[in-house]
């Protein structure tokens, strides 16, 4: 048996440790229930149109395709305060993280959201070379700003037509 997913949901034994004997097959299920999981949620970023992150990120057309841009078209750095002339989602990766470092997010009203902000969302990685990522929303004007040791990849996501925001530094 492979898994229903998504057609319809699976219908799963309660297995019993010392008891209850599992085979291949059943743990094969499991995976195959995993991989159409993964599938129906997306990657992140996915081209997908069936996926869960193209639909929801794009509230079905409603936002742009990301930019890594700023309005002067450089790249949007860590440790720099942007404001958002949109409302939006910010997209934060780091694929090489270093263990116990923080990747933060913060969002606030003045140029300084990293000191005078709230964190918006934050993640730990519990290893090093771990990727991690971070998503938040940003109302239109306010200010957006990245704190992580490594190098992270800011993507701007404007619902509505793509307005870039303004790097502050």
């Amino acid at each position: 048996m492979a898994t229903n997913f998504p057609g319809s949901l699976d219908d799963f034994t309660n297995y019993v440790d010392g008891t209850t004997i599992m085979e291949a097959a059943t743990l094969n299920n499991m995976q195959f229930g995993i991989e159409a999981l993964q599938a129906k949620v997306g990657i992140d970023d996915s081209i997908v149109t069936t996926s869960h992150d193209y639909r929801l990120l794009r509230k079905l057309g409603e936002l742009t395709d990301p930019t890594t841009e700023d309005s002067e078209t450089n790249a949007m750095l860590k440790s720099h305060a942007y404001l958002a002339q949109s409302d939006g989602v910010v997209r934060v990766t780091v694929t090489s993280s270093a263990a116990d470092q923080p990747l933060r997010g913060f969002v606030g009203s003045t140029t300084n959201p990293a000191g005078a902000g709230d964190i918006a969302q934050m993640v730990i990685p519990n290893t090093s070379s771990q990727p991690i990522g971070i998503n938040f929303t940003v109302k239109s004007g306010e200010y957006f700003e990245i704190t992580n040791t490594q190098t992270p990849v800011i993507k701007w996501l404007s619902f509505g037509t793509q307005v870039k925001p303004i790097d502050q530094d």
